[in-house]
């Protein structure tokens, strides 16, 4: 009997120490008054995860440069196998009359090409490209160059005499797209819709390019000379996505 209850007396004792044990554990786990990470909250395991970097890569730079594929090949231009005299150098923008469009004076480069001789009354076919340093000065040229045709078109018939006017109307290619058509008898003074004859030339912006495309002299239909022209300002267009920030991507 004395046995069982020394026996008893020894187990209650060491289980006394394990419970005692048990709450000075869970005392230190909170004794800085934080609870226990939970295991969502507990550091994942394996390497850092990398640093993504939030500044960008520098922008290519635009080209200033002109390479002469930037000019319709021979086979857009019409008259097709005509002399054909490509020139590098700032100048005029060519308009067959009296109409003066000035000169790109604020390009960094420009390319010209001018193909047929004018015999016969075939038109010439021509195309400019002036490309600036950056697309507010191209975009600051191509308004001027419409306002230039604009004021010939308000002041005709203009120094060069006889009854020559001008058409001139947005351009839906590119951005500042303009036309102008020169009625060279004046047949639209008392009727606009009128078709008479005469030539054409558009000029049109994209990025920092500014490009000029006609068909001038001649004795083309008004009518015709427009549409001609206005498909020469779209294959021109498309051919200067160098000079936008994406590029020809």
């Amino acid at each position: 009997m004395r046995t069982t209850t020394s026996l008893r007396s020894r187990v209650s004792a060491a289980a006394a120490v394990v419970v005692l044990l048990g709450v000075v554990g869970c005392s230190a786990g909170a004794a800085d008054g934080e609870p226990s990470p939970t295991a969502s909250e507990r550091p994942a395991s394996g390497p850092p995860a990398p640093r993504t970097s939030t500044s960008s890569a520098p922008a290519t730079p635009v080209p200033t440069d002109l390479p002469e594929d930037v000019l319709l090949p021979a086979g857009a231009l019409q008259p097709e196998g005509g002399p054909r005299a490509v020139t590098a150098g700032v100048e005029p923008w060519v308009l067959s009359t009296g109409c003066d469009l000035g000169s790109p004076s604020a390009a960094a480069a420009m390319l010209s090409v001018r193909q047929g001789d004018g015999q016969f009354e075939v038109p010439v076919g021509v195309h400019q490209v002036a490309v600036f340093s950056d697309a507010q000065a191209a975009q600051t040229e191509a308004s001027r160059v419409a306002a230039a045709a604009g004021a010939c078109a308000a002041n005709a018939p203009g120094s060069d005499g006889g009854d020559t006017r001008y058409l001139v109307a947005g351009l839906d290619v590119g951005a500042t797209g303009t036309s102008v058509v020169t009625d060279y008898y004046g047949v639209t003074r008392t009727d606009p819709a009128a078709d008479g004859i005469g030539d054409a030339v558009a000029v049109t912006r994209r990025g920092t390019a500014v490009t000029l495309v006609g068909a001038t002299g001649g004795e083309s239909s008004m009518s015709s000379a427009r549409t001609l022209v206005a498909g020469y300002a779209q294959q021109a267009w498309e051919r200067l996505c160098r000079y936008q920030v994406d590029g020809c991507a």
